[in-house]
């Protein structure tokens, strides 16, 4: 807020260079739709307001400012409700798994013949927040899975994409002729029918159980080269939420207590630890203390600690010695360094080049004794 102020008295320079950065900083916080996030900046603001009141001279100015400073966050966070519907669902809930929920009523069992394709009646009811599109990049579809009926095992994973008639809405049911193409090799089988969104995921990893028809296929053999898929179907798993990110971090943490499993691996081994034949490999662990725990040990995590001390240390020095000009800067980063610290509790924002670059810049700062700007 004081640099906003300073760039407003036409007192450019550093205190514009300043708040650019803590613009972007907190724009980026926002932009990545993390409530933890939007929450951290609200209380950050509160802390300004207070920090304001309890010491600057001006405050009536200062609070201006802040004010001024709410309302530009306040623009980038509307702004994101034009970005689809998709938008206003990630501020609502914390995971995709609500908005994609599907009911489906499917025939109990059928006959095929090997590699015979058939259209089978189907009846899906959308009972999630999202939309399903029909069109477009990523359009929804209704596609299956083989599985062999004895040994669950995958047998065909992509089955053949059926297009919806058109966009389902939240509570709305269509009735389709699912096109169907049986295994080239018979057997007893269940197809499994799943939705997806095309080049994103399927609706089953979403946490839809995907209903079974039990299917014998009878007939020669149609392909010599048919095989068994390596993926195993009731294996996959992409939707974790964050309350089980954390008890399989501190799990892994005691299994490698020392050095962990190694810096930005949680990601990669958290799936094989839990069961998973197939997961999200782009989750980490939604907490930056426990990812560090967990991937680097109690080494890595004693360190990091020590580090953000060091950090802290250095702020509570240049508070004790300021000089009233001092003021503003140190208020800047205090709140700031204090965002990063307390949405660590709840995300992990080093895996993005935007938040991690400026975490880094806005720490440096911290613990760099810059001079305050000219008056």
């Amino acid at each position: 807020a004081p640099y906003l102020k300073a760039v407003l008295e036409r007192r450019r320079g550093r205190s514009g260079l300043m708040l650019i950065l803590l613009l972007t900083l907190a724009s980026a916080v926002i932009l990545s739709r993390t409530r933890g996030g939007l929450f951290t900046l609200g209380v950050v603001l509160v802390l300004a307001a207070v920090l304001v009141w309890l010491r600057f001279p001006r405050r009536a100015a200062c609070l201006k400012a802040l004010l001024l400073l709410a309302v530009l966050l306040s623009g980038v966070w509307a702004s994101t409700f034009f970005e689809g519907e998709f938008a206003w669902l990630r501020w609502k809930t914390a995971y995709s798994g609500s908005w994609f929920r599907v009911k489906y009523e499917v025939p109990e069992s059928l006959r095929f013949q090997t590699g015979e394709v058939r259209q089978v009646p189907v009846r899906i009811s959308n009972v999630g927040l999202g939309l399903w599109r029909s069109q477009g990049k990523n359009p929804v579809r209704l596609a299956y899975h083989w599985l062999e009926e004895e040994t669950g095992e995958t047998a065909v994973f992509e089955g053949r994409r059926t297009a919806l008639p058109g966009p389902v809405g939240p509570g709305e049911k269509v009735e389709m002729a699912a096109s169907v193409s049986a295994p080239g090799w018979p057997g007893n089988y269940c197809l499994a029918w799943d939705l997806v969104k095309e080049h994103q995921f399927w609706f089953s990893g979403e946490g839809n159980p995907a209903p079974c028809t039990r299917v014998v296929v009878t007939g020669e053999p149609r392909s010599a080269a048919a095989t068994r898929a390596e993926v195993q179907f009731k294996g996959a798993r992409f939707s974790i939420q964050r309350r089980e990110l954390w008890d399989l971090a501190l799990s892994l943490w005691k299994q490698h207590p020392w050095l962990g499993v190694g810096p930005d691996n949680f990601r990669l081994s958290y799936g094989p630890h839990a069961g998973y034949r197939v997961w999200d490999r782009s989750y980490h662990a939604n907490n930056l203390y426990l990812e560090f725990l967990a991937g680097t040990g109690v080494a890595g995590f004693v360190a990091l600690i020590v580090f953000f001390a060091a950090i802290a240390r250095a702020l509570l020095r240049r508070w004790k010695k300021a000089a009233p000009s001092s003021l503003p800067l140190l208020l800047a980063l205090t709140v700031a360094v204090s965002a990063i610290l307390a949405h660590g509790l709840v995300d992990y924002f080093l895996q993005f080049t935007p938040t991690y670059a400026l975490t880094w810049a806005v720490l440096g700062l911290a613990a760099t004794d810059v001079s305050p700007p000219e008056q």
